[in-house]
């Protein structure tokens, strides 16, 4: 059921509970594209979801109080590269985030907000979002997870209400809906450089030794900066080697 119309380009549809709001937003799009899918950006919301997932099929807990969603929209991935599309996304979110934060007289930790290749949103060193991107059916889908009452006990992670006590998941989705549409209307008028910029001066570990294991291979290295394509460049005492998969840890 379509809940509400959050702006003139963005449909909000609201589920309880769902098992994936990627799962829902691939049904959504094989059953009735044109009924239901009435805007640019159609955005599936749930209050739980029983088989989260995140990157590399990890699973993503999903308790109540946090957000959980997918943004769906059509556009030329040949044109537009998924991994652009994901810094879009990753500036979105911190957008949001800087957003909340500075909407609240109680906490302002924009400069504690990271961005952490090549998906993650980091608020005091500490995970408190992510995101799974999916191309079906020629639609880009972005799933966002972000802690905002409670984050995994056993994992390095946050939530946005241990620093700020006024932020609510309808809130927070509103926002995001404008700072997405806002960061892909810039990767589509201006390309990548801009955007590829602003993602580097709030990037996670950047100028810092770091350890990078990909295909089961450890690396140790200085993380450089981003290349054109997204791609991680890893400085190994003096030889550059480029990544576009593996997961980034500190040392």
């Amino acid at each position: 059921m379509i809940n509400n119309i959050l702006a003139k380009n963005h449909t909000y549809i609201h589920y309880p509970v769902i098992d994936s709001t990627n799962a829902q937003a691939k049904r959504l799009i094989s059953l009735s594209p044109d009924t239901i899918l009435r805007t640019p950006y159609n955005w599936v919301v749930a209050d739980e979801q029983s088989k989260g997932r995140g990157r590399q099929n990890r699973l993503w807990q999903s308790p109540k109080g946090n957000v959980y969603t997918s943004c769906f929209f059509k556009i030329d991935v040949q044109k537009y590269s998924l991994t652009h599309i994901c810094f879009a996304s990753g500036l979105a979110l911190s957008k949001t985030i800087q957003h909340i934060a500075q909407q609240n007289k109680d906490a302002d930790f924009t400069k504690y907000i990271q961005l952490k290749w090549p998906n993650d949103i980091m608020l005091y060193q500490k995970k408190c979002a992510g995101i799974l991107l999916e191309v079906y059916r020629g639609y880009v889908i972005i799933g966002l997870g972000v802690n905002i009452s409670s984050s995994p006990s056993a994992s390095a992670s946050t939530h946005l209400q241990m620093y700020v006590s006024h932020v609510t998941k309808d809130v927070f989705v509103n926002q995001l809906a404008f700072s997405l549409e806002h960061y892909m209307n810039k990767l589509v008028s201006n390309g990548f450089t801009p955007l590829r910029s602003e993602w580097l001066s709030k990037a996670y570990q950047l100028g810092k030794e770091i350890k990078f294991m990909s295909d089961d291979v450890s690396y140790t290295g200085i993380f450089e900066e981003i290349d054109c394509h997204g791609a991680l460049v890893l400085n190994m005492a003096g030889k550059r080697k480029t990544f576009f998969s593996g997961d980034l840890f500190v040392l």
